[in-house]
């Protein structure tokens, strides 16, 4: 009892240490360090191999959290990393180094991660079974903790038992954090977080049946901790730590404290934050714009003055050095700064910027009357290559219905028509043909799917070959859809024509600066928006299950008037 309370408050101290040492994951610390506990006190009682999987996006902490954890408990001599992406292993290598470990070892319990487990699919992306004979040997341990050693000279093989060891199987899963590929550093990583909280153990068994088959999911288990995107309060705590373990080094090095000013942590967020890859590039701007210029920081100063204790790191077009001595100010020098991110994201305040400062308020204003909701952040000015400004919203409604196709379309139509209204039927430009293009595809595509034209329910043929099968007569439904959208766009041009202070006063200020927060579009809508507006956006809808649940049954078409003369035996439960 007293070995279980000892390792006991261990466990416990290694997750106050963990939770000050990584940053937004602390429901994934809590999940790891309960699920390994059982392990650490009691892996003697074990009768197969306990199973963990981590999956996230890159730079997280999945791998380091469980680097940490072992270092924190003093394990490393029971810890064996293995990277399921390398070839190192192939051909029986993995079975060699496995038959190596004594019987010893094995029944103290060992520790294996399997990274990069997601290249160690089974199942190609077109479906189809592959056969890669190195990674059984994985798969059986997984199930019962048996290996059988075909290395010794005895006629029966002798089986090697990991059934008392933890396996820490970890991967990226891009399948289900389909946020990942946008690599824009304009987008906020509070949105990226957003949509990965949403992210379920069902989805993640969907999102394994692309790369493994059925039997080997169950093998993995239930035990899946799902990382969120890191967020910015997490991105700002991680700056935090990193600039006082360099502080502290230089003092302990050289006696001199160092400083950095606000706006050079601004800066380094700027320009090294990157919502889909962790912490790993800002960690990286970091050693770059400061750790690696300590050395010529200090040769600097030593120019300025014999003897100085502090040094102040500043930004503007360069990295400004202030030196001082107990208090007093010595002079400043400067070196140049490399970013790139930074200087992209600055506002112009040129013809450019203008012109999207208005397309993008169009959409804001279309998105706020569409779906009631003030948009997170509007750009006028983006670093991405892909568009010059953005607008930013928190995740749509589970269910796609008419209301949100229609909220769609005149958010979609918000940028062309604040142009025209604006600048005028001649000056409007070609910046809206990309929405223009995901307008008609979508009105389209939820006419000819989904029955959103109102009229018969029937599924239409999406070329030649399914004409057999399908309706394909499709004028009449061509007709309806450019008559919905027609209808949105007069719904829409006389919305902006009403809200045309709103508008010039948003575009006004984003044409001056490169972005704009919920909460001034909340001040600007507050003062210069109108009354329906704000009734829009304060109106609360109801869902689907009030919807059902305030429906009396009489006189609603829903029939349950009949049920009282109906059999009891067909009667609903509860009725």
């Amino acid at each position: 009892m007293q070995e279980l309370n000892s390792k006991h408050a261990l466990l416990e101290k290694a997750r106050g240490s963990l939770k000050q040492r990584f940053f937004g994951i602390d429901s994934a610390i809590d999940q790891l360090v309960d699920s390994f506990g059982s392990w650490y006190c009691l892996s003697y009682l074990q009768e197969r191999p306990l199973v963990v999987n981590l999956w996230g996006m890159t730079g997280v902490g999945k791998s380091d959290l469980i680097n940490q954890l072992v270092r924190e408990l003093g394990l490393c001599h029971r810890y064996h990393p293995f990277d399921m992406g390398t070839e190192k292993y192939a051909d029986g290598d993995l079975e060699s180094i496995l038959n190596a470990f004594s019987e010893d070892q094995l029944a103290e319990g060992l520790l294996f991660t399997l990274d990069e487990f997601q290249l160690a699919r089974t199942v190609s992306e077109h479906g189809n079974e592959l056969f890669r004979t190195r990674n059984r040997i994985v798969w059986k341990l997984l199930d019962d903790g048996c290996l059988r050693d075909m290395g010794t000279s005895s006629e029966k093989p002798h089986i090697k038992d990991f059934s008392k060891c933890i396996f820490f199987v970890i991967g990226n899963l891009d399948e289900v954090y389909t946020m990942h590929g946008n690599q824009s550093p304009d987008i906020d990583p509070d949105l990226f977080y957003q949509q990965s909280t949403e992210i379920t153990l069902p989805a993640v068994k969907e999102a394994l049946k692309k790369r493994f088959r059925s039997e080997q999911i169950a093998r993995l288990g239930n035990n899946h901790i799902i990382y969120p995107a890191l967020d910015n309060r997490a991105f700002e705590c991680i700056l935090e730590k990193r600039l006082e373990e360099i502080s502290r080094a230089v003092q302990e090095k050289t006696g001199i404290s160092l400083e950095v000013d606000k706006g050079l942590k601004e800066w380094l967020l700027a320009e090294g934050v990157l919502g889909t890859q962790g912490a790993r590039p800002l960690l990286s701007t970091i050693s770059y714009t400061l750790e690696d210029k300590i050395p010529q920081i200090i040769y600097l100063g030593f120019q300025q003055a014999k003897s100085f204790n502090v040094v102040v790191l500043s930004v503007s077009d360069r990295l400004w050095i202030s030196y001082y001595s107990s208090g007093k100010y010595l002079g400043k020098a400067s070196l140049p700064m490399s970013g790139q991110l930074e200087k992209l994201k600055r506002s112009r305040g040129d013809d450019r910027q203008a012109l999207v400062a208005v397309h993008e308020c169009g959409h804001a204003l279309g998105y706020m009357w569409g779906f009631g909701k003030v948009p997170e952040k509007l750009l006028s000015v983006a670093a991405s290559t892909f568009s010059p400004g953005i607008m930013m919203v928190e995740s749509k409604p589970v269910c796609f219905s008419v209301h949100q196709l229609k909220a769609e379309v005149l958010t979609l139509l918000g940028g062309i028509t604040a142009e025209k209204l604006v600048f005028g039927e001649d000056n409007f430009t070609h910046g809206a043909s990309q929405d223009i293009h995901m307008m008609t595809d979508l009105v389209m595509q939820s006419f000819k799917n989904t029955a959103f034209h109102g009229g018969v329910p029937v599924k239409y043929a999406e070329h030649g070959e399914q004409f057999a099968f399908f309706y394909h007569d499709i004028k009449d439904l061509e007709a309806k859809a450019l008559a919905f959208i027609a209808d949105c766009e007069m719904e829409l041009r006389n919305i902006l024509e009403r809200e045309r202070i709103l508008l010039v006063k948003l575009a006004q200020f984003l044409a001056d600066h490169s972005s704009m927060g919920r909460k001034q579009v909340e001040r600007y809508l507050s003062i210069y928006g109108s009354a329906a507006l704000k009734g829009k956006i304060s109106e609360e809808r109801p869902g689907y299950r009030e919807l059902l649940m305030t429906k009396s049954g009489k006189g609603q078409g829903l029939g349950l008037d009949c049920v009282e003369n109906c059999p009891h035996s067909l009667k609903p439960d509860g009725l």
